[in-house]
């Protein structure tokens, strides 16, 4: 299975800075890759590999790989990079994509080998937190803890977010609803109530406030979301959620405003991202996963077949990419997979 949001994000680290002045076809891969111009920079790579030359052809190996699109693929390339390149920064990223393709699988104990292996190797944070969230997959939580404690100090917003979000969902399988309040606060705190794991930790508070019976917290924690992200995932589930509630805590429904969208408000006319939750070679593996990602309560799935033959899992139509950001880290939550954000069609 594909991982796109982490790999772009680890692709993006272990690209070596290009020197000023030296236009190369190498070098203009690395600019289409940035820019994410996936198509030219595969096509510039895939001529530089069939003319192998030293290390110009480890690195095209190495960026060619992280632009693949089939999964098996993808981790065929990985392997052989593993084989072929001695430098540690890449051997760190393949083992990062290879433990998270692992995960999206099921497979947590290779998953877990393949991101001890990234921390050993330099990718110390990144590794620390997807070993974490192995670990708590598996059981472990002593080992979990050690983990995502050390991923939570991280500079990255990202890691550090899911790593606070890994820590608080610990407490709450164990029962210690208190303490993952703690926790998704934190979250909260960090965020600014736009793409990222904010929507998520909201949720995931309110539902532990519930659980506790404060249900007037858990209440303005819904409404949160219903205000700052209206286009998450969480939000339906949140709506929903009110209704209870508020007959819990037998406080009258407010009439909707602009802030806080009614359950029946129309969707908007013009619509232009959507999210990639994957891209198979294979129609049956695109249909599974998109019966997963339908399941799980996301609306507009569909899978859409390619010029090169790939199918391409969609998820939603969102007129701003921010809102699509926030949808695919919903979707990360709920699936295991990764995402990346795709510009689509408008419709009348």
């Amino acid at each position: 299975m594909r991982v796109l949001a982490a790999g772009m994000i680890v692709l993006a680290a272990a690209l070596p800075r290009a020197t000023p002045g030296i236009a190369d076809p190498l070098q203009h891969a690395r600019g289409h890759v940035l820019s994410g111009d996936r198509d030219r920079a595969r096509a510039l790579l895939d001529s530089l590999l069939a003319a192998p030359e030293g290390d110009r052809f480890e690195e095209a190996a190495f960026l060619r790989a992280m632009l693949e699109e089939d999964g098996e693929l993808l981790e065929r390339r990985l392997h052989r990079v593993l084989a072929g390149d001695p430098r540690d920064d890449r051997r760190a990223a393949a083992h990062l994509l290879l433990g998270r393709a692992a995960f999206a699988r099921a497979d947590l104990v290779t998953a877990l080998d393949h991101f001890e292996t990234a921390r050993k190797e330099g990718r110390t944070e990144e590794g620390s937190l997807w070993a974490g969230l192995a670990a708590m997959a598996l059981g472990d939580g002593e080992r979990t803890r050690n983990l995502l404690t050390a991923a939570s100090q991280s500079g990255n917003p990202r890691v550090r977010d899911r790593a606070l979000m890994g820590m608080g969902d610990l407490h709450r399988t164990a029962g210690f609803c208190n303490e993952a309040v703690g926790w998704y606060q934190r979250v909260r705190d960090a965020g600014t109530g736009g793409p990222g794991w904010w929507a998520a930790a909201t949720y995931r508070q309110a539902e532990c406030l519930e659980s506790l019976g404060r249900f007037s917290e858990a209440n303005e924690r819904m409404q949160e979301i219903l205000d700052r992200t209206p286009g998450a995932y969480e939000a339906p589930l949140a709506r929903s959620r009110l209704r209870l509630l508020r007959d819990a805590s037998s406080e009258p429904a407010p009439a909707p405003g602009p802030e806080s969208p009614s359950e029946d408000a129309p969707a908007p006319a013009v619509q232009e991202f959507s999210v990639q939750a994957g891209a198979f070679s294979i129609q049956d593996n695109a249909a599974t996963l998109a019966g997963k990602l339908a399941g799980a309560g996301f609306e507009e799935v569909r899978v859409v077949e390619t010029e090169a033959g790939l199918y391409r899992v969609l998820v939603g139509r969102f007129s701003s990419r921010d809102q699509a950001e926030s949808t695919g880290d919903s979707v990360m939550t709920a699936v295991g997979t990764g995402f990346s954000i795709v510009r689509v069609d408008a419709r009348p």
